[in-house]
């Protein structure tokens, strides 16, 4: 095995060892495994697996460890279809295991089939997936892998380079699509391939009438988690754009302040990529899994909508557009053909809240200079043309604070040097808004950069509203 500096080595009969690594920063140094408070120089993994096969033909990579395997066997796999299974009520699951015959199944054609019906068969990567990592089988057992260990991985397996062009690489990881895609976009960066990742609870299920496996998601009768996306990620989403660059590209990590003045990693805060109907990145929310879930299916069509309503909440916090009150979009008006960036999170006029956990109401109060900062180190925000806006679809965002200066969607502008737009109260995923208390008609509000460059986030924030947020 090769260690962080070394030079490369082979690492197995059919694969090389990746680029040599540089020093680790100091954020994979809190991620790093250690001992006795000491950062380890831990040997670089090297996965050993078994061949996927799909349509009776060689496809891919299983590198699961044993007992990953073993609990959900893959046979030959069905490349072109994803079935989603719907949980009758009362179901109780006792294994991983799930009666295809009494819940109900639909299948539907794979994104990188519908998007070319004439592309050759992906290629297949299967892992496990924790937290920040990933867990492979190696000689030694079952082993922690960090994304850009596995990224370099394929990039160096003489299977993959043998690819015919434009041939993606489909990540059979569950949940490998969701947070902030560190995983997809270094194996699309450093193999200059499409990659797609499944951002909820992929399962490989073999079915038991023709006896194939299948790709699917299982959705609980109540619906309490979403239902995922297929996610495309692309070469050149990190910023890097040649060989050179993408041999040694890294997502930029950092640090956020919260109110309370606790420091937090980016990667800290649970949030899913919003994308549309072809897979493509729209923006990115911050939502608990049952918030999403409630959502899911409004927040495909945020790049579609083109205008809004005053609307009214009911006794249950629904937000009822009124009929005719519908006014045009502001950014649909404004911004021509830039394509904006939509941001999903409960909000006050000063500042949003973010989710810590992706299923428990673990949130955390962040301002605009944080959120910001944040989001300028997101590739997908970073690589939009400076005239893309960022529509905030958070409640109260666009409202008046007593302190102008922490407003919150005004400070969002003057830190990220874009041109925000925020609602002024209440707001829903279909970009309703509710009328105001005393009859003031709800609205999209626009704020503009005030400074010529983007401002610090580094401010103590003045505390503020109070209201409860409904997106």
């Amino acid at each position: 095995m090769a260690r962080f500096g070394a030079s490369a080595t082979a690492l197995s009969s059919s694969a090389a060892q990746g680029p040599t690594r540089p020093v680790p920063s100091r954020i994979e140094r809190l991620q790093a495994p250690r001992q006795g408070g000491m950062f380890l120089e831990r040997p670089v993994p090297v996965p050993r697996g078994e061949v996927i096969m799909a349509s009776g033909r060689a496809a891919g990579l299983d590198v699961r460890p044993v007992a990953a395997r073993n609990s959900a066997p893959l046979g030959d796999l069905d490349p072109w279809y994803f079935r989603t299974t719907r949980l009758h009520k009362g179901y109780v699951s006792t294994s991983d295991r799930v009666d295809l015959v009494t819940a109900r199944s639909d299948n539907v054609p794979a994104p990188w089939w519908t998007s070319n019906p004439l592309a050759s068969p992906p290629y297949f990567l299967a892992a496990s997936r924790t937290y920040r990592s990933l867990y492979v089988h190696t000689d030694t057992g079952k082993t922690m892998m960090m994304p850009y260990e596995l990224a370099d991985f394929l990039a160096a397996d003489p299977k993959v380079a043998r690819l015919a062009s434009g041939v993606p690489i489909v990540l059979l990881i569950e949940h490998g699509g969701s947070g902030g895609l560190e995983t997809p976009r270094l194996v699309a960066a450093r193999t200059g391939r499409p990659v797609w990742s499944f951002s909820g609870s992929l399962r490989l299920i073999t079915d038991p009438q023709s006896k194939r496996s299948v790709m699917g998601t299982v959705v609980p009768a109540d619906e309490s988690r979403p239902l995922g996306q297929w996610i495309l990620s692309s070469p050149g989403d990190l910023g890097a754009h040649t060989p050179v660059e993408r041999a040694t590209v890294r997502p930029e990590a950092g640090m956020v302040k919260t109110f309370n003045g606790e420091l937090l990693m980016d990667e800290s805060f649970f949030s899913q990529t919003l994308t549309d109907s072809q897979g493509r990145a729209l923006g990115r929310a911050f939502l608990t899994n049952p918030d999403l879930a409630m959502r899911e299916r409004g927040l495909t069509r945020l790049g579609e909508l083109t205008t809004y309503s005053q609307a009214d909440v009911d006794e249950h916090r629904r937000i009822n557009p009124r009929s005719g009150t519908e006014r045009p979009l502001p950014w649909v008006v404004d911004s021509g053909h830039a394509r904006p960036y939509f941001l999903v999170a409960h909000g006050f006029e000063n500042s949003v809240n973010l989710p810590r956990h992706p299923d428990r109401e673990q949130l955390t109060r962040i301002d605009a200079g944080q959120l910001g900062a944040m989001l300028n180190r997101r590739p997908s925000l970073r690589q939009r043309p400076a005239d893309a806006p960022i529509v905030l679809v958070s409640c109260l965002t666009g409202g008046a604070h007593y302190a102008p200066e922490w407003q919150m969607a005004q400070r969002l502008a003057d830190t990220t040097g874009r041109t925000v737009y925020a609602p002024s109260d209440v707001v829903s995923v279909a970009l309703n808004i509710r009328t105001g208390q005393a009859g003031t008609e709800g609205a999209w509000r626009t704020f503009h950069p005030s400074t010529a460059e983007p401002c610090t986030p580094d401010r103590k924030p003045v505390d503020g509203g109070t209201s409860e947020a409904s997106a």
